[in-house]
């Protein structure tokens, strides 16, 4: 008894030292926020107007020290509600560097007929890069080496209420979601490549694998022929690929560690 109760005075001040803080208060109309690793940018918190803002939401981004980073304009059809916003990424759904995200979308009672809800990718200037209605949801997933797009769609706006899926293919990657200790050794090296095409140099930021600090990185050409080796020395930074007379055309990245290989990433030379 007297040894149980000398290791529970031991815990004591242990138990009372963690504390769980209040770190910031996002405004009130911001009603739901999610914490994505944005490829190329690093951690982002993103937060949107659900239910407060119906007719003017926005969805917005904010840094680590939860300064506004970026804002984004969902693009809500008329007639049409904001429901939700998922997936932002720099890579996954076309070759600029700037910002896609899903958008869910859903028809205000007494609108004009039209499908029950639209689901849309939109870009952080204002276009609309692929708009699905009848979708009610969309998730990304990694399939063997590439990413899609799983779409649920629904029509309860016929006679006969029909479901079905679609798939789409993405033509990049996502490596948005990490776990709160980022890259571990089971992680694939990560990197972002820009300008995409490029004419005469491109950069790229890659981050290795947690505890490695020398990976190498090559370019191959269409028939699989490396054409370009790199040995990088720190867990992250930024290298730069030189053309050095490359021909024209498409060539594969891939960044290395320890065994681990990212999936190759698709550059066009000019």
């Amino acid at each position: 008894m007297k040894k149980l109760f000398f290791s529970l005075l031991l815990m004591a001040p242990v138990c009372a030292n963690a504390q769980i803080t209040l770190e910031h208060t996002y405004p009130a109309n911001e009603t739901n926020i999610l914490i994505y690793n944005l490829e190329g940018v690093g951690y982002r918190y993103m937060t949107y107007d659900n239910f407060y803002l119906l007719w003017s939401p926005k969805i917005n981004l904010y840094d680590g020290t939860h300064t506004l980073w970026k804002t984004i304009d969902p693009k809500i059809p008329s007639g049409y509600a904001f429901r939700s916003a998922k997936f932002p990424s720099t890579m996954l759904f076309d070759s600029d560097t700037g910002v896609e995200v899903v958008v869910v979308c859903a028809r205000i009672s007494g609108s004009p007929a039209g499908p029950d809800e639209i689901t849309q990718i939109v870009d952080e200037n204002g276009s609309i890069i692929k708009s699905i209605p009848y979708a009610v949801d969309a998730y990304v997933q990694k399939f063997d080496a590439s990413w899609k797009l799983l779409v649920l769609l629904q029509d309860a706006t016929s006679s006969t209420s029909r479901e079905w899926c679609e798939v789409y293919s993405l033509p990049g990657q996502f490596l948005g979601i990490r776990s709160p200790n980022g890259n571990n050794n089971n992680d694939p090296a990560s990197s972002f490549l820009y300008p995409n095409p490029m004419d005469n140099t491109a950069t790229l930021d890659y981050v290795l694998p947690k505890g490695s600090d020398k990976g190498t990185v090559q370019v191959f050409n269409a028939n699989g022929t490396a054409v370009r080796t790199y040995t990088v020395n720190q867990n992250t930074g930024s290298l730069t690929i030189q053309r050095d007379g490359l021909p024209a055309g498409a060539y594969f990245i891939t960044t290395s560690s320890n065994g681990v290989t990212s999936p190759p990433q698709k550059i066009a030379v000019n």
